[in-house]
């Protein structure tokens, strides 16, 4: 009878920290959601740029009337913003990122890493465009996207780019010639800014929208 008794306490216990855990587990599952769970509003997600936050830029002033008809004429710009990314040639650029030399290839991984960029970016309606220097892929580039340009006569790099450098660059202008620009290695931040700043000197009044 002893050992029953005992037996007996001993399943009570069992099953009475089973129901404890059991119920523990419900409760924690109820209160806690996977990260991979979570869905962010793009409100939350979009990069809104500030046209009062203090700008890193290398370059900043006015574009000639040449430099405009330019860019008008060339790439057919036709909005009051344009952003231009331009990626210098291999040879030009002493980084190495081990870039695929297989000309397809190495479109469509550019294609996914900058419409990636730009999907969360508040562009503002801006024209965005991405310039080659290289003339192994900037021809063939051309032919795939019709934001893609070739800088065959080196006019983007030479007389529109103050003091070109690094592999990777950017410039956004607006319509009334203001323009920043950036030599280097430039976030979605900054673009967003400069579309911001420079939305804003056109139109102080106007508010900074996808």
């Amino acid at each position: 009878m002893k050992h029953q008794g005992f037996a007996l306490i001993f399943s009570h216990r069992k099953v009475s920290i089973s129901l404890f855990l059991i119920c523990s587990c419900l409760i924690i599952t109820s209160c806690y959601t996977p990260p991979q769970a979570i869905i962010t509003a793009d409100s939350d997600t979009m990069v809104v740029g500030n046209p009062q936050e203090n700008l890193r830029y290398d370059y900043a002033g006015t574009l000639t009337a040449a430099q405009m008809e330019y860019l008008t004429t060339n790439f057919d710009w036709n909005k009051n913003l344009i952003v231009i990314n331009y990626n210098r040639s291999d040879e030009n650029c002493d980084i190495n990122y081990g870039r695929t030399v297989k000309v397809k290839e190495r479109y469509d991984r550019a294609r996914l890493w900058w419409d990636n960029f730009y999907d969360n970016v508040a562009t503002n309606g801006a024209y965005i465009v991405h310039v080659e220097e290289d003339s192994k892929y900037g021809p063939a580039f051309s032919t795939f996207g019709n934001d893609y340009f070739y800088d065959q006569e080196r006019y983007v790099v030479d007389k529109i780019f103050r003091n070109a450098r690094g592999c990777e660059m950017v410039l956004v202008a607006n319509k009334q010639g203001d323009f920043f620009q950036r030599n280097s290695h430039y976030s979605k931040e900054q673009v967003a800014n400069y579309i911001a700043r420079l939305n804003y000197m056109m139109d102080p009044d106007k508010e900074t929208t996808k």
